[in-house]
């Protein structure tokens, strides 16, 4: 589901909102109070929150403009406003997520971090921990909306996959391809005694096992991409073949490369691409349903903003 055009529908949809901004009750202009979702209340310490976090994540030695601060918290507050009505759609169907799948969640965030590890991420990227769980808790809500709202809706048939492979059958064409080993030492005679015993053995593993003292790093790269530097000498190597011993001044070290396979172009089929196609469909379907649902939303809704606002979302 994309939000940046959910927010974009919201934009279209400004008019409506114009209208319900002149009729705001006393109690939407609070200062506490950015704007009231079918009554439900978006405050101002979570548009900060979210700018903040942005802010200072992203733009830590570049002081923002005015108006880039304006469009910032105009897309937060926008983005809140969308939240909201998902929520609120989650929770007329019985649908919305409980604390215990937030907490589920945060525990396995934390299980990729050693112990105060997490807490000194946060810090160092300028978030709030409850402001990380509202962001959590969103998230959860949104992927299940997606999942169980959404997406049982959409339908690809096979007509509309076969259509899309043979419109964008150039997407599925792979390009001849090269696969080899780059090996180096800062000693020449430890790279040569390799190469003697690679040559002898075709067995890279063993090279390694050996330990001669030589980095050896492995690729495979489409033919028309390889590096200018190693291009004419791949191209004229056949599989088993090394390159001549060559010295790599930036690095100050010495280098050849080795052959593994050549790979040629070819057309992938139908039924290999099927599944990558139908998903590539279904998302954009998922997105359009989306976009529906919220333009129908927007409108069937009572959305007010903050007068002190409406300067920041008109010019946004």
């Amino acid at each position: 589901m994309s939000y940046r055009t959910a927010i974009h529908t919201l934009y279209l949809f400004f008019p409506v909102l114009l209208l319900m901004l002149l009729s705001c009750a006393s109690d939407s202009s609070r200062e506490s109070v950015v704007a009231r979702v079918n009554g439900e209340p978006i405050y101002l310490e979570d548009v900060k929150a979210g700018h903040d976090a942005q802010y200072f994540r992203w733009q830590q030695n570049f002081p923002q403009s005015l108006q880039e601060i304006e469009s910032s918290y105009a897309e937060i507050l926008l983005n809140l406003v969308v939240h909201a009505l998902v929520s609120q759609e989650m929770q007329a169907r019985g649908m919305n997520i409980d604390e215990n799948e937030v907490a589920r969640k945060e525990q396995k965030v934390r299980m990729d971090y050693p112990e105060d590890e997490f807490e000194k991420m946060l810090i160092e990227e300028y978030i709030d921990l409850n402001f990380w769980r509202k962001q959590v808790r969103q998230k959860l809500i949104r992927d299940k909306f997606t999942r169980e709202f959404l997406a049982p809706e959409v339908r690809v048939d096979v007509d509309e996959i076969e259509q899309y492979y043979w419109k964008n059958i150039e997407e599925f064409y792979v390009p001849d391809r090269i696969v080899f080993a780059y090996l180096s030492s800062i000693e020449e005679k430890n790279l040569e005694e390799a190469l003697i015993f690679l040559e002898k053995n075709q067995d890279l593993a063993k090279v390694t096992d050996k330990n001669f003292k030589v980095c050896i790093s492995s690729y495979e790269m489409r033919a028309d991409q390889l590096p200018y530097s190693l291009a004419g000498d791949l191209k004229l190597l056949q599989p088993g073949e090394l390159s001549r011993v060559k010295n790599d001044k930036a690095t100050n070290s010495f280098y050849s490369l080795y052959l593994l396979e050549r790979k040629e172009g070819k057309l992938l089929k139908p039924h290999r691409v099927y599944e990558i196609i139908e998903d590539r469909l279904r998302e954009e379907k998922v997105e359009k349903a989306f976009d529906l649902w919220l333009e129908e939303t927007v409108a069937a809704s009572r959305i007010e903003i903050n007068h002190n606002l409406l300067k920041i979302i008109t010019n946004y």
